[in-house]
């Protein structure tokens, strides 16, 4: 018979599949002259050693290799349950479209883009000037603020987990221009310009309803001045973002090259993914269909909740905030919210539409 096989020589090169039983790890290779040279040291009824949830032979080497450990305290392989630990995932397992960095990048541009629209159907609606487009405007500003007020908190939870997770460990190889970080209070600062004049903006209109009379067939320039203010500051908040994202592409793919995917992975596993916010994953995957959302959903599930939780998050976001520009960008919904409001300025009564106001 063969020498006692040791721990030492049970290692096998780090290309080959791990795996691992109550704390002893043993390296084995798959489909492979070892596991056969292994094999037929061991008689049949060797191979059927019975263990604990197990009680059959195995049938191939690859089967019997998988199926290895090292007895601490003996010298010699037996038989054990299920290998427990797969093969190691690398970034080829993870495209680049799919990496929840890249997916927030993307979702935030183009929750910008269809935010600038509603921004404009605004404007055009202010320069209409009389008390039906007032009401129109309100119920539009509304929307806004609110939908404003998930896209900017999202974007500062991304940017801290930035700071606090990914940052550091890029600079231990490489130091990240001063730029990247001062960026950040930029567009914090720009974000919370925004949400401000949409506040003084909505007031503003409510004051104007509130006093007919006096505002009957007169343009408010403090409306006007507000919503040109908020034109310039938005399109300085779009291209600071804009730019501040290509930096930070550039981040994505130096960690996709020097670093190892284990590494990121556990990360995103252990601090990203417990962190997540319902809004959060529903602007990662608002513009995915359902095939996407299943795989990403794989991939990332949640700690808590699992595969579910990160549907049902889209879902959420969807219904909940998606819905808010959507109606603004809505022909169809537009004219019958137009409609519904002059009806109920002249008192008649109107079916109520399911927007949200």
């Amino acid at each position: 018979p063969p020498p006692p096989l040791s721990r030492t020589r049970a290692f096998s090169p780090p290309s080959v599949l791990n795996y691992h039983f109550n704390e002893i790890r043993v390296s084995l290779p798959n489909f492979t002259s070892g596991a056969k040279d292994l094999l037929k040291y061991f008689s049949p009824s060797q191979q059927g050693i019975p263990s604990p949830g197990l009680t059959h032979s195995f049938k191939s080497p690859s089967r019997f290799a998988r199926n290895l450990y090292v007895d601490q305290r003996a010298t010699s392989m037996i038989c054990c349950g299920p290998s427990r630990k797969r093969e190691e995932e690398n970034w080829t397992d993870h495209p680049l479209h799919y990496d929840p960095w890249v997916m927030y990048h993307d979702g935030v541009n183009k929750r910008m883009g269809e935010f600038e629209i509603g921004l404009k159907t605004l404007k055009k609606t202010l320069d209409v000037n009389d008390l039906y487009s007032k009401d129109y405007a309100l119920w539009m500003v509304t929307n806004l603020s609110e939908f404003w007020g998930y896209l900017a908190l999202t974007i500062s939870n991304q940017q801290s987990r930035e700071e606090k997770l990914f940052f550091p460990i890029v600079e231990e190889k490489k130091l990240l221009p001063e730029s990247i970080y001062t960026s950040h209070k930029k567009i914090n600062n720009l974000g919370d310009d925004v949400g401000g004049l949409l506040k003084a903006l909505r007031n503003s209109l409510i004051e104007s309803l509130a006093h007919e009379e006096e505002y009957k067939g007169l343009p408010n320039e403090n409306e006007l001045n507000t919503m040109r203010t908020l034109d310039h500051v938005f399109s300085k908040f779009k291209d600071s973002i804009s730019s501040h994202f290509e930096e930070e592409h550039k981040v994505i793919l130096y960690m996709r090259e020097t670093l190892r995917y284990s590494q990121i992975g556990r990360i995103e596993r252990e601090e990203v993914l417990t962190t997540l916010k319902w809004f959060e994953i529903g602007n990662l995957l608002h513009d995915h269909d359902v095939h996407v959302r299943k795989r990403w959903a794989k991939s990332h599930a949640l700690p808590i909740g699992g595969k579910k939780g990160v549907l049902s998050s889209a879902r959420q976001y969807d219904k909940q905030v998606a819905v808010l520009l959507d109606q603004i960008t809505d022909s169809n919904f537009v004219l019958k919210k137009n409609t519904e409001l002059k009806m109920r300025k002249l008192g008649k009564k109107t079916h109520k539409l399911p927007f949200h106001l």
